[in-house]
């Protein structure tokens, strides 16, 4: 609540490295792996403020997702690993999940922001840090301004658009922080 932590209703089932999306009233959270290991999961659960209920899986089963995108009701599964790294984006419109264009670079473990029809993603793995970006114009991804430093497993800041998005931390250079103008990236302040 901006000063402590409280905890709420668990999940139907454990799950880690898993797509999300939304917002603390309005969430959406799917796939991963139950633990540490594959087989990746297809469940997907909704919350609403109070509860989780199961909806829709997933088409692919995959894990270590790019950071969600959108919405509960509108949102995308950006790439992961089936086990292996794929370049697979599916998008959920509140029922059910449809294969929408797949990235030009499989990868894995990144981050992504931006809407169903304007989104942006950036860094991973695949084997090896990424700096690849791709912007999304609801049609199809295309290569734009690589990071500064390629990276994966940061964190972004949600963003409704694919024209601004910072991207914090991450392996192997934990204290980067590097924000996105719609045109190119400039590192700011460090963690």
């Amino acid at each position: 609540d901006g000063s402590t932590w409280t905890e709420i209703t668990d999940m139907g089932g454990n799950k880690y490295q898993c797509v999300n999306a939304g917002t603390t009233t309005a969430a959406l959270v799917g796939g991963g792996v139950d633990g540490y290991q594959p087989p990746p999961l297809t469940e997907v659960e909704e919350y609403n403020g109070t509860s989780w209920a199961e909806v829709t899986d997933l088409g692919a089963a995959r894990y270590s997702f790019l950071q969600g995108v959108g919405t509960q009701t509108a949102a995308l599964a950006v790439g992961g690993r089936t086990p292996s790294v794929t370049d697979i984006v599916d998008e959920y419109n509140g029922a059910s999940w449809t294969s929408y264009p797949a990235l030009n670079t499989g990868r894995a473990s990144g981050a992504a922001s931006g809407s169903t029809t304007a989104a942006l993603a950036f860094g991973g793995d695949g084997p090896g840090e990424l700096g690849v970006v791709e912007t999304f114009n609801g049609t199809s991804w295309t290569e734009d301004t690589a990071l500064n430093t390629a990276r994966s497993l940061g964190g972004s800041a949600f963003q409704a658009s694919n024209t601004t998005s910072i991207y914090f931390g991450g392996n192997p250079k934990r204290v980067i922080t590097e924000q996105w103008n719609g045109t190119s990236w400039t590192e700011t302040a460090d963690m």
